[in-house]
């Protein structure tokens, strides 16, 4: 009789979506590592040496210029992979990455990873429709920090963020968030409050405490839940 072993899960949702080899192979390579909140994972024009798949927590991708704002492009958690472009035989990363909450993640050397891509067509289909959805999500990002207030631009975030952290207290800064949302922070004070205001959150001292996360969502723009639909057409049965 033919013994099966059990399937190699990491907790991360495109790790768990690649073939039962696959993932046996990248667990030979991989390491389990933790990072608190705020770390600098890369600078944009680094050497991309590592690819990241997030268990808790998220990598938020940074976009800056020269005597201008920075504003986050991406937030990636558990969904998806941070520094993917090295797979695509990119050698800069292409974006800042910066830890929001404590993160813990998956971590791939980039060289064995890509021999481990390059020999699966499933693997390589995977990728291809992520980076797709990437595009995507960067489009509904975009559109989101033109047309939605900041009030419900922040309630989504500080959401996601509970979400992908399972925590009911946050540390986050106002100044943290001004940053990843391109918004002043005079403005993030005021969405603060008013988002307080409806019994969804405690502010306090850089710490969000979540007392209604249903409020939480309520309050937060359709952006989140258009992204998640982008998300789950990634990994949905074909």
């Amino acid at each position: 009789m033919e013994t099966t072993h059990p399937r190699r899960l990491f907790g991360n949702r495109f790790l768990d979506a690649l073939p039962p080899e696959d993932a046996d192979a990248i667990g030979h390579v991989a390491e389990l590592r933790t990072w608190t909140e705020g770390t600098q994972l890369a600078r944009r024009g680094d050497p991309v040496d590592r690819v990241y798949f997030p268990i808790a927590g998220a990598i938020a991708h940074v976009e800056s210029h020269e005597g201008g704002p920075s504003v986050e492009v991406a937030a990636i958690d558990r969904d998806g992979v941070s520094a993917f472009e090295a797979l695509f035989g990119v050698e800069d990363a292409q974006f800042t990455r910066l830890t929001m909450v404590p993160l813990a993640a998956v971590c791939v050397d980039a060289r064995p990873l890509c021999r481990i891509s390059e020999g699966s067509g499933a693997f390589r289909e995977l990728l291809g429709r992520y980076a797709v959805a990437s595009i995507r999500l960067a489009g509904l990002r975009a559109a989101c920090r033109g047309h939605h207030l900041l009030e419900h631009r922040l309630a989504g975030w500080i959401f996601a963020l509970h979400e992908t952290s399972s925590a009911r207290e946050l540390r986050v800064t106002h100044a943290l968030a001004a940053r990843l949302l391109g918004a002043e922070r005079a403005g993030i004070t005021r969405a603060y409050a008013r988002i307080a205001g409806t019994g969804a959150i405690r502010y306090e001292r850089g710490r969000i405490s979540i007392r209604d996360a249903a409020s939480l969502a309520a309050a937060s723009c359709g952006c989140l839940a258009e992204s998640r639909a982008v998300l789950n057409d990634v990994y949905a049965a074909r």
